[in-house]
């Protein structure tokens, strides 16, 4: 008699603790709390809250832009506190989370609001330097740590900016290859990629690419069979200079192409079908020629 009333006892208590954890299953539960959002590079966003519930069975994640109301985004299973989300930001855009429980006896209240904003400041400083007749060394100060990439454009005289080249992110320097006219500005500026979408652009750096001319020009017969020219070499880009002469009151023709760097040259008189003859000196580049020099006779 005493086992049937100990079996009847044991199964009495079982009931009661199923009823008491049905009960509990039927409560509605407990608001997560502390909810925040952090980024994690440009196309993760990680929530974190804390659980305050024992009898959720799974978490709702609802997310809203400055433009939209709430909306669910992704349940996540019971007793987790964290979660990932991806690509959901684009730059200068805010995205508000909040987060409750469900369990059979309905929804939790909200945790609190957590917002997320995917900022990208622009390079600054952006600076242009001639470095030849067909080269231009950009250079900048990176402000953003999450760009996929740089993108540089350039804009020609009279016309738009246009893209030229992409640069890897971390890079503050490059060269870009560019036959440069004489006297013709060429305009850069660069801007930060992201999976977001662009930063701002930069500055405008603008260099424009002068060849200064020869001068101190000066033409002497040597004998009565050549004639010997020098000059002053005022430019570091040009690729050759090009001596011309004028036979009386014609008109003036190449005379001779001459090596950069060079400032003494000889031609042989009998080249020169005139007695009267002038000469001038010009430099020459990718780009186009300098002004002319002074002229010797």
């Amino acid at each position: 008699m005493k086992k049937v009333i100990s079996i009847l006892c044991f199964l009495l208590i079982i009931m009661g603790c199923q009823k008491d954890n049905a009960i509990e299953a039927e409560k509605v539960p407990e608001a997560p709390t502390i909810l925040t959002a952090l980024l994690l590079g440009d196309s993760a966003i990680v929530l974190n809250w804390v659980d305050n519930s024992n009898n959720e069975q799974f978490f709702e994640i609802e997310k809203k832009t400055v433009s939209t109301g709430f909306t669910f985004t992704k349940g996540v299973e019971a007793n987790k506190t964290g979660d990932t989300l991806y690509n959901l930001l684009s730059v200068g855009d805010s995205v508000f989370f909040r987060i409750r429980a469900k369990s059979n006896g309905g929804y939790s209240t909200y945790s609190n609001v957590a917002v997320a904003l995917l900022s990208m400041s622009e390079p600054t400083n952006l600076t242009a330097e001639l470095v030849s007749d067909s080269a231009v060394v950009l250079s900048w100060i990176d402000k953003t740590q999450n760009e996929r990439y740089f993108e540089i454009e350039k804009q020609m005289t009279g016309g738009n900016f246009v893209p030229i080249k992409t640069i890897s992110a971390n890079q503050t320097v490059d060269t870009i290859p560019s036959t440069l006219m004489i006297d013709e500005p060429v305009s850069f500026r660069v801007r930060a990629k992201s999976n977001g979408g662009y930063s701002a652009y930069s500055n405008i750096a603008t260099v424009t690419y002068e060849l200064q001319p020869p001068s101190n020009f000066f033409a002497k017969l040597l004998g009565d069979s050549a004639v010997v020219f020098s000059w002053s070499d005022n430019s570091t880009s040009e690729r050759f200079f090009e001596i011309e002469h004028q036979s009386g009151t014609g008109v003036y023709s190449v005379l001779k192409r001459i090596a950069t760097n060079k400032t003494v040259d000889t031609v042989l008189k009998q080249f020169l079908q005139n007695d009267e003859v002038s000469f001038r000196v010009r430099a020459g580049s990718k780009g186009g020629y300098s002004s002319y020099s002074n002229i010797g006779s």
